[in-house]
């Protein structure tokens, strides 16, 4: 690889994991702990070189028609403006945003990233161990969501006209990944092979066989923490209310899952009446034109 003596000397003793074409000869060179900028003499510029460090708390995107601004927020010490061509936007981000995990332990040193996605304000990163979902204007900040695979207990697909939804169900919680229906057969396959790779399986039936308990271990277990005989053995000297404190859970009041099941529910029901509107409305324009049409040529 022909590294430039400019960014040679601001490297040190670190090594380039990746490099990233902009145009001419500029690029971005990645280390571990930063990414440098590099930007080759021209007519009207000299050589330079800039270096934006990785262990930031926010990642920013700017889009304008040629150009991109990507914004490395580092909290009071201020913030670093990396811009770059449009058109490298998706070969820049994700690398970038790769070095920026493992920087700030989002993810391992060791784990590698198998997928990463970005559909509006849903940023998904699929690694070999977890995903990392976030939501919200900036590509990534510190209000994330991570999703261990030691943790996944069920995976599930609820499809939609306009978006479907990835179902991943853990043991505290129930994670959705809502994308459009063209982006959406790319982002289930990638996390079901990181998942089932992950499991050492090679399909759905054998994942679930694997994080599914076994009926007659819970039965087992069931059979030992009764003595035997589902009740108390007869050396028991004490009452299970003497030794147990009894918790009493009310039933009433809203269940949070269940509310958000129907509040995707529901989410999905406007998206859908949202599209049939703006067919119905693409229709209407098509007549009031002819309409438009035919009164001209009564005119005439």
């Amino acid at each position: 690889m022909d590294v430039p003596t400019a960014v040679e000397e601001v490297l040190g003793d670190e090594t380039i994991t990746e490099v990233v074409s902009l145009k001419g000869e500029d690029a971005l060179y990645l280390t571990p702990s930063r990414t440098i900028y590099y930007g080759a003499e021209g007519f009207l510029s000299d050589e330079s070189v800039e270096t934006y460090p990785h262990d930031a708390e926010r990642i920013e995107l700017t889009e304008k028609r040629r150009k991109a601004t990507i914004t490395f927020g580092y909290g009071t010490d201020g913030e670093g403006l990396l811009n770059i061509p449009e058109s490298a936007i998706e070969n820049a981000l994700y690398p970038i945003l790769t070095e920026v995990f493992r920087s700030t332990g989002v993810i391992e040193t060791e784990e590698t990233v198998e997928g990463t996605y970005r559909f509006g304000e849903l940023t998904l990163v699929v690694t070999s161990r977890r995903l990392v979902k976030h939501v919200g204007t900036p590509v990534w900040d510190q209000e994330y969501v991570t999703v261990p695979f030691d943790d996944i207990q069920g995976i599930t697909t609820e499809e939609g006209n306009v978006s479907s939804q990835l179902v991943v169900t853990t043991s505290g919680r129930t994670e959705r990944i809502k994308t459009p229906n063209e982006g959406f057969r790319a982002v289930d396959e990638t996390v079901r092979e990181a998942v089932y790779a992950y499991y050492d399986v090679s399909d759905q039936a054998s994942f679930e066989a694997v994080v599914t308990p076994d009926e007659s271990d819970e039965s087992e277990t069931d059979v030992a923490e009764t003595g035997g005989n589902g009740s108390n053995s007869p050396g028991d000297s004490k009452s299970t209310a003497e030794d147990d404190e009894v918790v009493f859970v009310s039933a009433t009041g809203i269940d949070p899952s269940s509310l958000e099941t129907e509040l995707d529910a529901l989410e999905t029901a406007i998206d859908e009446q949202a599209a049939l509107i703006e067919s119905q409305q693409e229709a209407l324009s098509k007549q009031r034109a002819r309409l438009e049409s035919l009164r001209d040529h009564i005119k005439e």
